[in-house]
């Protein structure tokens, strides 16, 4: 039993050392194997480092060859070395097509470009610069097509999605150009570039707080770009925040002072401050630097409007209507400066003008209705002035020129009916002192001292209420008031010496 036992137990080990032995040989075997294997595949790794190793000096060489040339012939030359020793390949038709479009050959580009996908479909690359192509051409549903081909591949692909934002903005589309803006800045907050084009999108759709912001994060990038403080400006002035809008033109003008615009801008913001001889410098460098600049001409036509200095805006608005005799609003100013200078068929020349164009509403018939009545042209004005209340009924001032004219013209009745839809939208003693003169021309006294009276307790200065009372108390045989208010005459015209 015992000797069972031992020779078990021998007969055991020594299967484990033919075990460990044949292990042993099998492992110096595997690590041979593996170590010629190893060899084998770092051979081949450093191979393919040293191919491409090669390409990309040979491809850098090619490069700087094409940097040193100048003419386009010479470029594609070299561009097509890298084809030639790479054939089927599709980096040499990607670098020849980005040389197409450094020269504005955007169809030989295209097929560059097409070319590039048909070797490799994954390269994104060669999507975004034909969707550059098709864009530059004005070609935008196309480029966008290929843009969003090169995000399926890549959609971190940050220069895309701004690429993306342009075509939509060209389009009009300006909520998309925005949410493509702000993809792009998601992936790059320092893009300085989408800042700015998202401002002037939300410009675009009115949202002129969100526009603030983004051209002050741009400006906080970028301090030095006029564009930027150019920008933000109007906005503030569309928000009529004009010292904003002042300053920020200011600080633009500080960085380039070939800018005219923003001469423009900057006097316009100071006509609306009400600071008019500032605006008229500004307004002149604009016009020093642009001989033909309309607008220009016209905020310092509107500037001399209003310091009454007529004639000079009347050759302002000639020059504005020398360079677009289809601006309405230069004849209507223009008729205005007219109408001040007493000039009123001239005015109402441009008045007629102004309205041939289509610029139709409530003032322009109004004033062009005065003009009228001052040449008498009584039927004409009072047609005007219809005219105008079709366009506001609730503006008391036309309808007491009406009346007025409907006293000249004997229509009574009219007459109280246009002063009293006055009265019902403005208290006023001219109001009330004209009605009275319709009602005494109807003898219809007791309404006409009430209004009068009422003149009277409006402004107590008004020396012909006083007189048309007293004589309305003479033609009544109220005589003891008439003499009151005679001596009543009799004093202010005394405080007046």
């Amino acid at each position: 039993m015992l000797k069972n036992i031992v020779l078990i137990i021998l007969c055991n080990l020594l299967m484990y050392f033919i075990i460990m032995i044949v292990t042993r040989i099998n492992r110096k075997r595997y690590n041979r194997y593996s170590t010629e294997k190893s060899k084998e595949n770092k051979i081949k790794e450093l191979n393919a480092k040293v191919s491409y190793l090669e390409k990309k000096l040979f491809i850098q060489d090619i490069l700087n060859h094409i940097n040193i040339e100048s003419e386009i012939n010479e470029k594609i030359y070299y561009a097509n070395k890298i084809i030639e020793a790479y054939k089927g390949e599709p980096i040499g038709y990607y670098f020849r097509g980005n040389l197409y479009i450094e020269f504005e050959r955007y169809e030989d580009a295209i097929k560059d470009f097409d070319k590039t996908i048909q070797l490799d479909n994954k390269y994104k690359e060669a999507y975004r610069c034909k969707g550059v192509c098709l864009s530059r051409q004005g070609y935008y549903y196309d480029a966008l097509q290929n843009y969003k081909k090169a995000i399926e591949i890549d959609e971190n692909y940050e220069v895309v999605h701004y690429n993306m934002g342009v075509c939509y903005s060209k389009l009009k589309k300006y909520i998309k150009a925005i949410d493509c803006y702000t993809k792009a800045l998601n992936l790059d907050q320092n893009d300085i570039s989408a800042y700015y084009n998202r401002g002037r999108n939300y410009s675009r759709i009115t949202r002129y707080e969100d526009a603030i912001s983004d051209f002050t994060k741009a400006i906080e990038l970028e301090k030095f770009d006029d564009r930027l403080y150019y920008n933000r400006g109007i906005a503030y002035s569309l928000l009529e925040r004009h010292e904003e809008a002042l300053k920020d033109y200011k600080n633009a003008i500080d960085i380039n002072q070939d800018f005219a615009d923003v001469y423009y801008y900057a006097g316009f913001s100071y006509y609306l401050l009400e600071e008019y001889y500032e605006a008229i410098e500004y307004f002149n460098t604009a016009l020093e630097m642009n001989s033909e600049y309309e607008q220009a001409y016209y905020g310092r036509a509107l500037v001399n409007l209003k310091i009454d200095n007529y004639k000079e805006a009347i050759k302002d608005l000639n020059e504005v209507l020398y360079l677009n005799h289809d601006n309405a609003k230069a004849y209507y100013k223009r008729a205005i400066a007219l109408d001040n200078l007493e000039r009123y068929e001239e005015a109402i020349k441009d008045f007629t003008k102004a309205i041939e164009l289509d610029y139709k509403d409530e003032n322009i018939y109004y004033n062009r209705g005065t003009s009228k009545s001052l040449i008498r042209d009584l039927e004409g004005a009072k047609k005007d002035l219809t005219t105008a209340l079709s366009y506001n009924a609730e503006e008391f001032r036309i309808y007491d020129v009406r009346g007025m004219i409907n006293l000249e013209l004997e229509e009574y009745e009219e007459a109280i009916d246009d002063f009293t839809s006055s009265l019902n939208l403005l208290q006023s003693s001219i109001s009330y002192y004209y009605r009275g003169l319709a009602y005494c021309e109807l003898k219809k006294y007791d309404n006409a001292i009430s209004d009068f009276t009422k003149s009277i307790e409006i402004d107590p200065d008004d020396l012909k209420a006083y007189q048309n009372r007293g004589d309305a108390y003479c033609n009544m045989g109220n005589y003891d008031e008439a003499i009151k208010d005679f001596s009543m005459v009799s004093q202010l015209e005394e405080n007046l010496k």
